[in-house]
């Protein structure tokens, strides 16, 4: 009889409630990780810190010329620029091609303090740049790679 007791004792295979329990709270907290991690990723927008191909950039441009004119009267060149998404980029050239076949080349961002590019997605900054000759065209650059490049109107 004794002998069967024991071999009885041996055989069930059921968990303690404690470990079971456990069990329960640590696939939970894993299952709150991966949803976590999902809806982080869809709210938080994306900050690109490594340049990205000129080729990349040029079809999902982070910055775009919003509207570009002269205003003769008072001898400026009014840019706006917009911001797409967060993009770390130290700064950014306007090159304003002259009617004379020149060009110069303006810069905006960290690395210019007269000028402050636009902070938050979607936000607009207009520019005034003084200039005698309504130029022909203006282009938008970014790590030596051009963006851009739009018709300067009348204002």
């Amino acid at each position: 009889m004794k002998i069967k007791k024991i071999l009885n004792t041996n055989k069930k295979k059921g968990l303690s409630s404690i470990i079971a329990s456990l069990m329960i709270i640590l696939l939970s907290l894993a299952a709150l990780g991966i949803v976590w991690q999902i809806v982080e990723k869809l709210t938080k927008p994306e900050l690109i810190l490594s340049p990205k191909s000129c080729l990349d950039m040029q079809l999902s441009p982070p910055y775009t010329l919003d509207r570009v004119c002269y205003n003769s009267t008072t001898k400026e060149l009014i840019v706006s620029i917009e911001k797409k998404y967060e993009y770390n980029i130290e700064s950014l050239y306007l090159i304003v091609n002259e009617q004379n076949s020149q060009s110069s080349k303006w810069c905006c961002g960290k690395q210019c303090p007269n000028c402050i590019l636009p902070l938050s997605i979607l936000s607009q900054k207009d520019l005034f740049m003084p200039i005698d000759l309504k130029p022909d065209k203006i282009s938008l650059e970014i790590n030596d790679c051009i963006l851009e490049t739009k018709d300067v109107i009348d204002c």
